[in-house]
């Protein structure tokens, strides 16, 4: 599956070349990256994402500049390198509240919860996770809310606080339950 797709992403990224078509480049180039992901080839992915963040502040595509520096983020947070991870996350979050995209803003603040969870910093992993799950409850993101609950549930008994860790636990269950 993975070579077929990575077959039609390249014929597409020749398409949008051919027609010096920037923002379908860049597109192209996060969907590689996100494959390459999948495929544990962050080297690949990390180059990917790269392009498609070049390509979209060329032609200042705020949306596909999103995506790219929260996927630089997440593999900077896979290498471990805190610092970097947080700073590619925040310019993320910076994009998409500029161009109003709610869900990019939550999807960050659930990451960066997990980045600072993961550096020992406990309050602050708090205050994004209580964030993204504000966002993820307005805008009806039940799959979302699963995930931060989850982590909430994590951070929780991280902290000793095993009736909260078990109320969060439970919220994420019920969802699920609910969703199917």
């Amino acid at each position: 599956e993975y070579d077929r797709a990575r077959t039609d992403f390249r014929a597409a990224l020749g398409h949008f070349e051919s027609m010096g078509n920037r923002h379908g480049m860049a597109s192209v180039h996060n969907n590689l990256g996100r494959l390459s992901m999948m495929e544990g080839d962050r080297d690949r992915a990390f180059e990917e994402h790269g392009e498609a963040l070049k390509l979209s502040k060329e032609i200042d595509d705020m949306q596909e500049m999103g995506v790219a520096l929260k996927s630089l983020g997440s593999l900077a947070m896979y290498k471990g390198e805190t610092d970097q991870a947080r700073s590619e996350y925040l310019r993320a979050m910076e994009v998409f509240r500029r161009i109003g995209d709610t869900q990019g803003v939550s999807r960050i603040r659930n990451n960066l919860g997990v980045l600072e969870m993961r550096a020992g910093q406990l309050n602050s992993a708090l205050s994004h996770f209580m964030e993204s799950h504000k966002l993820k409850k307005q805008m009806g993101d039940m799959k979302g809310l699963i995930s931060v609950s989850d982590n909430l549930g994590d951070l929780w008994a991280a902290k000793g606080d095993t009736g909260r860790a078990r109320k969060a636990y439970l919220e994420a269950i019920e969802v699920a339950e609910r969703i199917g």
